[in-house]
């Protein structure tokens, strides 16, 4: 919708891989990332977005190619510690390290 999105509530942890995001981006899609919800917006009860370990980038712009690429590459650049999912609308990209046991 053209609103700025805020990333004043956003994690460390997410704040220092958004370089790494938009290095992956221009990897993919020849363009940088567009975020489009941090802790604002509505999501599901529940959602990391809310405490500040999760961001959507925009994908409605992509193709299914670009997409996969992209996830792919995420997947790998960030690590076991974040979760990359691939949503109908958005790349949704979350803060979840392993349990330790």
């Amino acid at each position: 919708d053209g609103k700025p999105i805020s990333l004043h509530k956003v994690r460390r942890v997410i704040l220092e891989r958004i370089g790494i995001t938009d290095a992956c981006h221009w990897s993919a899609c020849e363009r940088e990332a567009i975020i489009t919800s941090a802790v604002d917006r509505k999501h599901k009860r529940g959602s990391k977005h809310y405490s500040g370990q999760a961001i959507d980038l925009r994908s409605g712009d992509l193709d299914a190619a670009q997409i996969a690429n992209l996830a792919e590459l995420l997947i790998n650049a960030l690590g076991d510690e974040f979760d990359v999912v691939v949503e109908s609308t958005h790349i949704h990209i979350e803060y979840d390290p392993p349990a330790v046991i």
